[in-house]
């Protein structure tokens, strides 16, 4: 296996050979001025005819269940969504995907990109628990091994098979904030998260609001979700914390009730964009032990993105605007509020959003219930959430481990 997941062919082994070769000769080269290729996606001497120019073949092996193909046909649509690549079904052309059923891992990589993998990926194996992957920027951890396609894979996928070309600049939608025009629709934008309207200088239609902040920190409440069992589709909400021109916005997470910790944050968490580069995945947390983390902005915007597909999840967080300064090493000192704290409640209207899922969590037909009353039944997919972390009390709330794998982390 090639990285832990991948089964290559003999030629792929060989491209890889190759370019192993091409890179220790760049860094042993005496010309320090030669540009390092971008390697996000696969560029070798064979590009571009060696990308799917007639579409993405693929075809459904008998071991694939009905769960695998709906998940694929899924993903493939929100890939066909925004960009100019189409899957086609088709068992007969020469190059294709066979998707089938198995019991391997599979391969997830901006921090929020979905080819990433997640912090704890390997820990129970190789570091006792601890994190196996920690990111430059630690804010970032919780954000590894999203399972949501972020902006920058977009792009990438776009720029790889010359979607963007499609769009004569002359003719096409001034984008804003680092967009860049539909390839189906040349005249509105694909935007960063945190981003809409036709040339992303708008909030996101659907459920949230912009909120003025002030010097005094102003308390923010948001609760999301359904209730019940994991979904496949998140709901999210989209709010804007503007400040006057010439601040910046801090951010303080207070409490995130209902943590459920996982890498990735990938049944629910909070999207904080304090970050320079708002094309990039912003700061996620889905856990209250993230409580007391204090962000700051670059700008006098702060996109916040709630999101939950499981249950329900409470964010409080705190805002405030400070002036601009370029030493970001000093905190800004703090300015009592006027009175009793202001408290923004958000009303639960979402929006919902489609997303490559994980494997449903819902119970059995027959459960069994346990003299306390809770159902002794596990998901499908504990035994994975349990080499995450899952059952570490620390991490989740009690009532949270026993509603998704009381078997696995041992409550019957």
């Amino acid at each position: 296996m090639y990285q832990g997941d991948m089964i290559l062919t003999e030629e792929q082994i060989d491209e890889i050979d190759h370019d192993t070769d091409e890179q220790l000769a760049e860094m042993n080269s005496s010309s320090p001025s030669k540009p390092r290729r971008k390697r996000q996606a696969l560029v070798d001497e064979k590009y571009p005819a060696n990308i799917w120019s007639e579409g993405v073949n693929y075809y459904f092996h008998p071991s694939a269940s009905m769960k695998v193909r709906s998940v694929f046909t899924k993903a493939a649509k929100l890939w066909e969504k925004d960009t100019c690549v189409k899957f086609v079904q088709n068992q007969r052309a020469d190059a294709r995907i066979m998707v089938a059923g198995g019991a391997g891992c599979s391969s997830n990589y901006d921090y929020g990109s979905i080819m990433h993998y997640g912090g704890t990926v390997g820990a129970k194996f190789i570091a006792k628990g601890r994190p196996t992957i920690v990111p430059k920027d630690e804010m970032y951890q919780s954000t590894l091994g999203s399972h949501i396609i972020s902006f920058t894979d977009l792009s990438i996928i776009n720029e790889h098979y010359h979607c963007k070309e499609k769009c004569v600049p002359d003719k096409s939608a001034k984008c804003q904030m680092g967009g860049f025009p539909h390839p189906q629709d040349c005249l509105r934008c694909i935007c960063p998260g945190g981003y809409g309207g036709n040339l992303c200088n708008e909030r996101p239609s659907g459920c949230g609001r912009t909120i003025q902040a002030s010097p005094a920190w102003v308390r923010f409440e948001d609760v999301i979700g359904r209730g019940g069992d994991q979904v496949d589709d998140f709901d999210i909400c989209n709010y804007w914390i503007e400040s006057p021109k010439g601040t910046e916005i801090e951010v303080r997470l207070i409490d995130y009730e209902m943590g459920v910790s996982i890498d990735g944050c990938v049944y629910a968490g909070v999207e904080i964009k304090t970050n320079k580069d708002q094309t990039l995945t912003g700061y996620r947390f889905c856990s209250p032990k993230a409580a007391g983390t204090t962000l700051r902005s670059y700008s006098n915007r702060v996109p916040i993105i709630t999101y939950n597909r499981f249950d329900t999840s409470k964010t409080v967080l705190e805002y405030r605007h400070v002036p601009a300064t370029s030493d970001r090493s000093k905190p800004s000192p703090d300015v009592a509020p006027e009175g009793a704290a202001t408290v923004e409640s958000i009303p639960s209207s979402v929006t919902k959003t489609p997303t490559t899922a994980v494997p449903n969590v819902k119970p059995s037909p027959s459960p069994v219930i346990t003299g306390t009353g809770f159902r002794c039944v596990d998901s499908s997919n504990c035994l994975s959430l349990k080499a995450q972390g899952f059952c570490d009390r620390m991490k989740l709330s009690q009532a949270t481990v026993m509603k998704v794998c009381p078997k696995t982390c041992g409550f019957c």
